[in-house]
């Protein structure tokens, strides 16, 4: 039986010892229901740059009158794919969450809910993370273990021969990443273009989604064998941003900001960051009516956003409004 977590709060156990810090992810003092800044939930207080942090009880959130709208790809974007015609192979997805410490965080921490909640929605050619009998729409988020490079070639594998070849199904492969995840798709597609398993002919990534990829020490350098590179983030943090933690007024980790991409010059990509919006209302996917300001998204709303334009763009249609664009530097 599969059960797919579909919790909004976040973890709030976080007097952990200095050395799991550095791998604790979107893990705040304060539930995101409560609102400690005891932000109203209006126009006039929205309007001044603080936003939404609360999916449940709307502290800090405005109503949102333009829900946000999708017209036919022809009007796409910059990076974009413009017309997105169904794809003529399998589909197949993967998705991978941010960090989180258990009992504390993990699956139901930060934007994980969120981002949990936009891949089960994905349906038909999802990867799933199966622990025995019970199964995940995301892989949790890995460091030293690669579990999800073994369920991506048993799932490429439909001759079950042990390889990923010509012989197999034909698919387009679309990577989604959250914060350590959104490193961790990266590191999957470069691992793709080298290890035995996958022949030549199938080492492509059709499209890969990150959001607000972070992971301490990082780059996010995007490999060759990625089609089209999208990323969501938020460059700024604003104030109370639910990755930074502290101990008491001691700042301990974060905030955690999206990592600047770089590209390979096949790749088509296109990097939006929501801080650059100020006081553009972007509406959340898991939260009708309400959203976020531009200069209020933080490391965990940035999920709820972001799923409002990325349902369009795999659906082959553009939404709007989007956030402004960062040009993409060549490595």
């Amino acid at each position: 039986m599969n059960r797919i977590t579909m919790g909004r709060s976040l973890a709030v156990a976080c007097l952990l010892p200095a050395a799991i810090l550095v791998v604790l992810e979107a893990c705040s003092s304060t539930d995101a229901g409560a609102g400690a800044d005891g932000l109203p939930g209006n126009e006039a207080d929205t309007s001044d740059g603080r936003g939404a942090r609360d999916a449940a009880s709307g502290k800090g959130e405005r109503p949102g009158n333009d829900g946000g709208t999708t017209s036919p790809a022809n009007d796409a974007a910059p990076g974009d794919s413009g017309t997105d015609a169904a794809p003529s192979h399998e589909r197949r997805f993967l998705c991978i969450n941010g960090a989180g410490v258990d009992g504390a965080g993990g699956r139901d921490s930060g934007g994980n809910p969120w981002f949990e909640e936009l891949c089960n929605g994905l349906g038909k050619g999802l990867v799933q993370a199966c622990q025995g009998s019970t199964c995940y729409a995301t892989f949790a988020f890995e460091t030293v273990s690669n579990p999800s490079r073994n369920a991506l070639i048993a799932a490429l594998d439909t001759n079950h021969d042990g390889r990923v070849t010509p012989a197999d199904t034909p698919f387009d492969l679309v990577l989604l990443g959250y914060s350590w995840g959104g490193t961790n798709v990266r590191d999957l597609a470069n691992w793709m273009t080298t290890d035995e398993h996958f022949d030549a002919e199938r080492r492509a990534v059709s499209r890969m989604i990150a959001i607000d990829p972070y992971r301490p020490g990082a780059t996010m350098d995007i490999p060759a064998n990625v089609g089209q590179f999208v990323e969501y983030r938020h460059s700024v943090a604003p104030s109370g941003d639910c990755s930074l933690i502290t101990l008491g007024s001691v700042v301990v980790s974060g905030p955690y900001l999206g990592l600047t991409p770089r590209c390979k010059a096949p790749t088509v990509c296109t990097d939006y960051d929501y801080s650059l919006g100020g006081k553009t209302f972007f509406p959340g996917a898991f939260t009708p009516g309400k959203g976020y300001i531009g200069s209020a998204v933080d490391h965990c709303g940035v999920v709820n956003v972001a799923a409002s334009a990325i349902k369009p763009l795999l659906a082959g249609t553009t939404f709007s409004p989007l956030p402004p664009t960062v040009p993409v530097a060549t490595y």
